[in-house]
């Protein structure tokens, strides 16, 4: 399948409907994560915490070690090592082109009862039960953003740090041909 085109309402919608279902949430990082998807999955559960929403942010690495240069990424709270994670049925992966970067989570991941990818790279594989992906977006944490929005969670100084690191890391502080005007605008906020 070609991702040349923007989410649609209807997968927006079922994924608001099950991260607000409360049930628990895990949102998942790729394995050795950067910015955009580390910042990305911490900044959705930064939203969901504040919504009351019981959510987890890991990584499939082992072992599980934050890389130093992202220690300074708020919602660090959130972080659950992989053997810690229990039972979570709605999974929302960030940056994920393909299952296999999930590492030891990929089995949680598939056996989720609500399995959402969230990604913005040519080369996603299709894997989620539920695809936003838009491969327009110069990084995944331009989604982040629209979720956390559709969340009703207003931006603030800490949330918009983590969107903004993934933003600066995935065009390269603002030099890949991805960035647009509207990347801009997005930094601007």
């Amino acid at each position: 399948m070609s991702w040349s085109t923007a989410p649609v309402e209807a997968d927006w919608d079922s994924t608001t409907a099950a991260l607000t279902s409360g049930a628990p949430v895990l949102l998942l990082a790729h394995v050795s994560p950067d910015a955009d998807a580390l910042g990305s999955a911490l900044v959705v559960g930064i939203a969901l915490d504040r919504l009351g929403i019981d959510a987890a942010v890991s990584f499939g690495d082992e072992p599980f070690a934050v890389p130093r240069v992202l220690r300074s990424l708020p919602g660090q709270h959130l972080l659950v090592a992989t053997d810690q994670i229990g039972e979570r049925p709605v999974v929302v992966s960030f940056d994920v082109s393909s299952i296999n970067r999930l590492g030891v989570l990929q089995a949680a991941a598939e056996s989720a009862a609500h399995f959402v990818a969230v990604d913005h790279h040519a080369s996603y594989t299709g894997f989620g039960q539920v695809h936003l992906v838009d491969v327009a977006a110069p990084a995944t944490a331009v989604l982040a953003l629209d979720l956390v929005d559709r969340l009703g969670v207003a931006l603030d100084a800490e949330l918009a740090s983590a969107v903004y690191a993934g933003l600066v890391t995935d065009t390269g502080s603002f030099k890949y041909a991805g960035t647009t005007p509207g990347t801009h605008e997005v930094a601007a906020r």
